[in-house]
């Protein structure tokens, strides 16, 4: 059953944390500085991805990676592949349970 309030408006799934970034960023580097922003503005502000990309002046890729890397939303391509590996018929595809549109399968020999 599909529940939205689990998924990005992008249809990426949520973790559901919420993101509380170090208190000192002075001594951090501008990447990690970025990520922060990116973590907080989404998280606590409640910005979708495309405007965090628009303000931060970024790609959809970039904003992508660090909320991944932090936790906050989840690599469609490891839960894909999870779930292809708990499959239990040999060569039945992840996206016949997923209900998905792209093809993510590899057969087992």
């Amino acid at each position: 059953m599909f529940l939205p309030h689990l998924y990005t408006p992008e249809g990426f799934r949520l973790t559901g944390r919420r993101y509380a970034g170090p208190q000192d960023t002075i001594h951090l580097g501008p990447d990690r500085k970025r990520t922060i922003t990116v973590c907080n503005l989404f998280s606590n502000q409640n910005k979708r991805i495309d405007e965090i990309a628009r303000l931060l002046d970024a790609d959809r890729q970039t904003v992508i990676l660090a909320l991944i890397q932090e936790g906050l939303i989840l690599d469609a391509k490891s839960s894909i592949d999870q779930i292809q590996k708990n499959l239990t018929k040999p060569g039945e595809c992840a996206e016949s349970r997923l209900g998905l549109k792209f093809r993510a399968c590899r057969y087992r020999q």
